[in-house]
């Protein structure tokens, strides 16, 4: 199954949902916060969309303090999107930095592999996983399974996480495929506020 007309209209808006969570939840995870406010947060922006959300938030002390892993869930209009993301509480060290970038630069690795022809397995071979780095590619919203080949109207997400001496970090997001070069949908539905955390 492949997306056309409402279906791309219903996934267009999971992903805005989506990342007005990810706003929510960072605006909660400050310090001294309570641990559960980012959770709550993302679920009360969901919801106030009346959007169907799942939310799991695990809480590291690593190496340069704090950092929370976050891997959110929409559904909206019958259809999935989901988001990954890593949030310092307080400022992030260079280890944190550094961690961030390799897992920024491995999920747009798998972006530009996301062509048509190739295959997930592919796709995921292009992210690199290693033995500090894990790498994940599921297709979303359709009723395949399998190393599927990639054809235009698919919606595919990307997740890596990676821990570089202590230091964990996760990126994810979601992409509607196309002729070309993918959409990716964290950056097409992102909101100004987001910036501070994908542009790390």
């Amino acid at each position: 199954m492949h997306l056309i007309g409402d279906d791309t209209t219903a996934v267009t808006e999971a992903a805005r949902i989506a990342g007005e969570m990810a706003v929510a939840l960072l605006d909660a995870a400050r310090p001294g916060a309570r641990a559960a406010a980012p959770y709550q947060a993302a679920m009360t922006a969901a919801h106030l969309r009346q959007a169907r959300a799942e939310v799991r938030v695990e809480r590291y002390r690593s190496a340069g303090g704090v950092v929370l892993l976050a891997q959110l869930t929409c559904w909206y209009g019958g259809h999935e999107v989901r988001r990954a993301l890593t949030v310092p509480v307080g400022s992030p060290t260079p280890g944190l930095e550094s961690a961030l970038q390799t897992a920024e630069e491995r999920y747009l690795a798998g972006l530009r592999a996301l062509r048509p022809g190739a295959t997930l397995g592919q796709v995921r071979a292009a992210m690199d996983p290693g033995a500090d780095v894990t790498a994940r590619v599921s297709l979303l919203n359709h009723r395949m399974s399998g190393d599927v080949r990639v054809v235009p109207g698919m919606t595919v997400a990307l997740e890596v996480a990676c821990d570089l001496d202590g230091n964990p970090a996760l990126r994810g997001g979601t992409a509607l495929t196309t002729a070309h070069a993918p959409i990716d949908l964290n950056r097409q539905n992102s909101p100004t506020d987001l910036n501070r955390q994908d542009s790390r």
